[in-house]
């Protein structure tokens, strides 16, 4: 590696910003039957996508409109009926619920220069021609399935290939987009050039045809650490994956797979630095970080940094930094400072910074700031200061700060430092402010505005002082109380500040019994403190219209001095004494109400 490219991975941090994209759905992997008699081919390709839920996308001029077709297959992958409806002169591959299809009319073939078998080692020297030019054909893949080795031809179309061990017989097979595969078997010192497909053997069952939209490579991660080589091959031999029990890498391209790594998918894989391989169906670990092309099917990967995974994960996924899925995801997620998953999330997903999920939640995020999801939640979110939902929650959040849920429904309980917001919710809200179109259920809080809740003013006179002004929000549930007031005579000038909470019985349309608990602090003119009050009230509220209505109530109010007071609250005349700095009394109070 050079030096470059060493001294860079101590700027890792800076590349975690890399874009995260699709996965894909092994469509071309799903087996139907088609029966059909003289029917037009692009009627014959409408019947598939319908019988496997996928959309072709392919140029008119790929199909030969009037043409009828008649066949009958039973129990056959897709990408094996059309390499038999085009006589295999189209290439396929997968993006985003489409097959593409385009064509592949250009043919190669292997030319052996040099075959040599001693003491068990293998070398095959050749070249890949084009039949019409006859000139080398660069970037060529040529690989075998079996004893996975691998090389990309030079700018003259010429490649050699190394292998060991006793084989009865060798079958090579070169691959290159907009090419048609072509296939060379070696059987000791004999060659065989056959046109076409491998004949059915063994080797057939350790290998599948799947085509794969591979974002691993497009991404930034994997620009960086996959060699253009590996990319390249990855373009011409997208269909190609194969199944090992064991691999190990020092880094990406130089491990027990070469150049094949990316084509493995392993059972068990372990890389000293960091890896590159098309899936896991066990363990894999890794000093740096895990490239992983495919799934991660009920499997463990550790990585020190980052892992990124370009199809499905379920199992277990742990990395030093960051963790990125770009389908979906099942079972536990923990990253030191990020987790991003593309599509649905099932399961719990911790990290220190930031949890991201493009999909549904089922299960719970905690982040030391911040979770986002983008479609519906059912569960919980935790974070330290924002958590964020794009459409329907159902659930419990807590932050240090702010919840948010942007969809139309909201059900459960929010609690946060600060703000809490929704749509239409239903539930309990605890907050500083709670924000709602609409509460079905129960707002704690400094202030509660809701669209469908309490927003009144009240103007009104008690037995102690003569103004007061107070304000009311949240809904007949629970409302949050504040008030002012002030006794403006001169001799007896003081203020009052109190806050409280109150519930409403609603006795009809326009008339309701509220039932409130407040407390009272109260200042003298220069605002010096002369005590606190705990104070109860029970008013009847007539509503006169849609703006104005009348309350009257009853309270009573149990008051006592502040120790530092130099002055004294004149109490009414009434009020009975409890001890020398405590005092209770009956009162009344007579106001309107503005109703916004």
């Amino acid at each position: 590696m050079s030096f470059i490219r060493a001294l860079a991975w101590s700027f890792l941090p800076i590349l975690f910003t890399a874009n995260l994209l699709y996965g894909q759905n092994r469509m071309l992997q799903q087996k139907m039957t088609l029966d059909v008699k003289n029917e037009r081919l692009d009627k014959v390709l409408n019947k598939m996508a319908e019988k496997g839920n996928f959309s072709f996308s392919y140029s008119g001029a790929l199909l030969n409109t009037d043409s009828l077709v008649t066949v009958n297959y039973i129990n056959l992958p897709v990408w094996d009926i059309l390499d038999q409806l085009f006589k295999g002169n189209v290439e396929y591959y997968e993006l985003d619920g489409y097959i593409i299809l385009r064509s592949a009319v250009n043919r190669f073939y292997i030319d052996a220069d040099e075959i040599r078998a001693e003491d068990k080692r293998y070398i095959i020297k050749g070249k890949v021609l084009d039949v019409k030019t006859g000139l080398g054909v660069k970037n060529a893949s040529v690989y075998e399935k079996q004893l996975l080795k691998s090389a990309l031809t030079d700018k003259n179309g010429a490649f050699r290939l190394r292998f060991t061990g006793n084989h009865k017989s060798v079958v090579l097979t070169a691959s290159k987009t907009l090419y048609k595969d072509t296939t060379m078997f070696f059987l000791a010192d004999i060659k065989v050039l056959p046109e076409g497909v491998i004949a059915e053997d063994s080797r057939q069952s350790n290998f599948y045809k799947s085509g794969f939209n591979n974002m691993i490579e497009q991404s930034g991660m994997g620009r960086f650490f996959v060699s253009s080589k590996r990319r390249i091959q990855s373009l011409n031999i997208p269909d190609f994956f194969v199944n090992n029990r064991v691999q190990a890498s020092l880094v990406p391209g130089l491990g027990s797979q070469g150049l094949m790594s990316s084509q493995v998918v392993n059972t068990f894989s372990f890389n000293v630095l960091g890896g590159y391989s098309a899936g896991v169906t066990g363990f894999e670990s890794a000093g740096l970080f895990n490239l992983t092309k495919n799934d991660i099917d009920k499997s463990f990967q550790l990585a020190g940094l980052f892992n990124q995974v370009g199809g499905h994960v379920s199992g277990m996924q742990t990395a030093g930094i960051l963790n990125t899925v770009y389908d979906g995801f099942q079972g536990l997620q923990l990253a030191g400072i990020t987790n991003q998953v593309k599509k649905d999330f099932k399961g719990f997903q911790v990290s220190g910074i930031f949890n991201k999920i493009g999909g549904k939640l089922q299960g719970t995020q905690l982040a030391g700031i911040v979770n986002q999801v983008n479609e519906n939640v059912d569960g919980s979110q935790l974070s330290g200061i924002y958590n964020y939902t794009s459409k329907n929650f159902r659930g419990f959040q807590f932050s240090g700060i702010f919840n948010h849920v942007k969809g139309e429904s909201a059900e459960g309980i929010q609690i946060s430092g600060v703000l809490n917001k929704s749509k239409n919710f239903k539930g309990f809200q605890f907050g500083l402010i709670n924000l709602a179109d609409t509460l079905d259920g129960v707002g704690l809080g400094l202030f509660n505005i809701y669209k469908n809740g309490y927003k009144k003013l009240s103007i009104y006179t008690d037995e102690l002082l003569n103004s007061y002004a107070s304000f009311r929000s949240g809904n007949a549930n629970l409302y949050t109380i504040w008030e002012v007031g002030a006794n403006w005579k001169d001799k007896e000038r003081f203020y009052m500040l109190n806050v409280g909470l109150g519930h409403d019985f609603l006795l009809g349309k326009k008339t309701l019994l509220s039932a409130e608990f407040v407390h009272v602090m109260y200042a003298d003119g220069a605002m010096y403190a002369l005590g606190n009050s705990t104070k109860f009230i029970a008013a009847l509220e007539q509503k006169l219209n849609n703006k104005l209505g009348l309350v009257v109530g009853a309270t009573y109010q149990l008051y006592e001095r502040d120790l530092l007071a130099t002055k004294e609250l004149p109490v009414p005349s009434w009020a009975s004494t409890i001890n020398r700095n405590s005092k209770s009394w009956l009162g009344g109070k007579l106001g309107l109400v503005y109703y916004f």
